[in-house]
């Protein structure tokens, strides 16, 4: 695949979300190294619970084996799809295209420096901002939108049946 250039963009289809993630965080570093901008991660935290920083990551950590969504990702420029529907009629839906253009880390909070492809672990962030290219018979444009980072229920199998992590 490194060899071939054509495959540099190609859509990959994959049999499972944990063969989703390794290939997503492994094209995304490449991406980050190649752009000269750092990589930035973090847990998605569960939910419920009253639990502290270190002990949420802590249990996300552990679900990874079971759920590997449980990791957020930031890399500046990097191509994204929407995942959530702000407002369909004009085609901001889930599975719209773009690009992550920014982050808005919770109040208190700064993006540390890195170096390009460094992979730097953070706390989630309120917001990703995408830029979406929308096109509309010859019309064209493009919209900064602020995605925000909402809770989740990410199905896994454990024991042979079927669960929920709230995060």
């Amino acid at each position: 695949l490194l060899k071939d250039p054509s495959f540099k963009n190609a859509t990959i289809l994959v049999a499972t979300r944990r063969e989703r993630a390794v290939l997503s965080r492994k094209v995304g570093q490449r991406f980050a190294r190649e752009t000269g901008v750092p990589f930035y991660w973090w847990y998605k935290r569960p939910s419920k619970g009253d639990y502290s920083n270190e002990e949420a990551d802590a249990i996300s950590q552990g679900m990874y084996k079971y759920c590997p969504d449980v990791e957020g990702y930031y890399i500046q420029g990097a191509p994204c799809m929407m995942k959530q529907n702000i407002s369909p009629p004009l085609g901001y839906a889930n599975g719209s295209q773009g690009r992550m253009v920014g982050i808005v880390p919770k109040e208190g909070e700064q993006l540390p420096p890195g170096a390009p492809g460094q992979m730097i672990m953070i706390e989630p962030p309120q917001y990703i901002i995408m830029e979406v290219h929308q096109s509309m018979s010859d019309r064209k444009w493009t919209t900064v939108v602020p995605c925000k980072i909402q809770k989740a229920k990410l199905g896994y199998k454990k024991d042979g049946r079927e669960k929920k992590f709230h995060c």
